[in-house]
């Protein structure tokens, strides 16, 4: 992994130590002066076309620059024979290459064994598109090792991702860090899907956020009565309206549940009583 800041610093004292303003550097390199400015501050890191220049202009080699044999091993590979390049490598560099050479090596490797891991690196370089394409090729354990893809991920594919998975109830937490990343209807969409995941409403308050209220409320009206009217109930009632709540409560009285009531009193519109 680089420190660009790191990285940023050795190219400001390499530049110095060569007499060179930033906008002088930024003309040899026919890069504009902000560029130049953002590399020195660990804003962005230059590519490796870029890279190769300013070892030519700065009279230093390009481990020099990067300070790790390990990454410099790998971009000396991308100038000389990049076509050799595989997917776990790219990974290491991807934060110096271009889209288009990025793409050229993925096509490369096409049908090669990809990691997850490998596949994370990849995920903020990458088409939305070219992304799921190499999603199929990944076999992920459990919704937590797919969490670091979703803000790359449409919510509609990260929806067919999630419903690939077994035992979603045996999963909950890792469904409710994906659930930031989903509409609300798609998470309904997961839930009637996966039936267990209303057999305990706690299970569903680590996703009560992320539902609209009209969602949530069609969730608990789906729930068997016994399940409805139980202090299971009251960890979903923050994020149901006065109005539904009270209707909890009025069933909650008739079924001679005086706890259960005062527990929902709180999130209730009284008026409905």
């Amino acid at each position: 992994m680089f420190d660009s800041r790191k990285i940023g610093k050795k190219i400001a004292d390499f530049r110095k130590a060569k007499d060179l303003t930033q906008l002088e550097l930024a003309d040899k390199l026919q890069v504009s002066y902000q560029a130049v400015s953002n590399w020195e501050r660990g804003n962005s890191m230059p590519d490796i076309s870029n890279l190769v220049e300013l070892s030519k202009i700065l009279a230093v080699s390009i481990e020099e620059i990067l300070d790790s044999d390990k990454e410099s091993r790998i971009v000396k590979k991308m100038i000389d024979n990049p076509e050799e390049v595989n997917l776990r490598e790219a990974a290491e560099v991807a934060v110096l290459i271009k889209p288009a050479q990025l793409e050229g090596i993925i096509e490369n490797n096409t049908g090669s064994l990809l990691e997850s891991v490998t596949l994370v690196s990849l995920a903020p370089y990458v088409s939305a598109e070219r992304l799921m394409e190499m999603v199929g090729q990944v076999n992920f354990t459990d919704l937590d090792s797919i969490s670091s893809l979703a803000p790359f991920l449409e919510s509609k594919d990260l929806v067919s991702i999630i419903l690939k998975q077994k035992n979603l109830a045996g999963d909950l937490s890792g469904l409710s860090r994906l659930a930031p990343f989903l509409k609300s209807q798609d998470l309904i969409t997961i839930i009637r899907q996966n039936p267990e995941l209303l057999k305990d409403p706690g299970q569903i308050s680590g996703l009560a956020p992320f539902l609209d209220q009209d969602d949530l409320e069609e969730i608990v009206d789906s729930l068997p009565e016994g399940v409805r009217i139980s202090e299971d109930i009251v960890s979903l009632a923050p994020f149901m309206s006065g109005q539904y709540v009270a209707r909890l409560g009025r069933r909650a009285i008739e079924t001679g549940k005086s706890t259960l009531f005062q527990s929902l009193l709180p999130f209730m519109d009284t008026s409905q009583l």
